[in-house]
């Protein structure tokens, strides 16, 4: 029963390191095996996040078995972003359509399936890999503040991606994303609720 349930994990893990490396991310392995017990860790801490009591009575709320429950843990490489940012493609607090509405603190998410006092990324916490850096940022002579162009360059380009990607899915969204020297990477959507 054993070596079958370590073969069934060797597959597994081939088959994540293949899907990482088709997508273009780096394999942690290649950097040694303390690297790949870093990230096999983190994967395990997502996984274990099933079991707290934030999904559990998330499920209760809408009266689903919370033992029917079942998850997958997205992996994806962390970027050092200049900003972060969440959109609605649609305005939640009006329901207009021609507005998209922007947040600037990543944990006021609004979202149908959360339990009041809770975040609004789903169910389930972010796992990073490596310890994250505490810092005290000031923004009061940063460029998004202090720059009328560049603001309205960076706002512009995240209402495009956010029309974009509602296009593409034929519903309104809720998006979160990063931007890195001006560029914009999107983490993930959703349909918004």
């Amino acid at each position: 029963m054993a070596a079958s349930c370590a073969l069934v994990g060797l597959r597994k893990i081939k088959e994540l390191k293949e899907k990482m490396q088709s997508s273009g991310m780096p394999w942690p392995g290649v950097e040694g095996a303390e690297r790949w017990e870093q990230a096999w860790m983190a994967i395990k801490k997502v996984w274990a996040l099933k079991w707290n009591k934030r999904p559990y009575f998330s499920t209760r709320k809408v009266k689903l078995d919370h033992d029917c429950l079942c998850m997958a843990v997205l992996v994806q490489e962390i970027i050092n972003a200049d900003y972060a940012f969440v959109i609605h493609t649609t305005n939640p607090s009006s329901g207009d359509s021609s507005e998209i509405y922007a947040e600037n603190e990543v944990r006021r998410v609004f979202n149908g399936e959360d339990l009041e006092g809770y975040t609004g990324a789903g169910l389930y916490d972010s796992v990073p890999m490596d310890e994250e850096d505490q810092v005290v940022l000031d923004y009061s002579s940063d460029a998004l503040m202090v720059d009328g162009d560049f603001r309205h360059s960076i706002l512009s380009s995240i209402a495009v991606a956010g029309n974009a990607i509602e296009e593409l899915y034929a519903s309104p969204q809720d998006i979160e994303g990063v931007v890195k020297d001006g560029k914009i990477y999107i983490v993930h959507t959703r349909p918004q609720m």
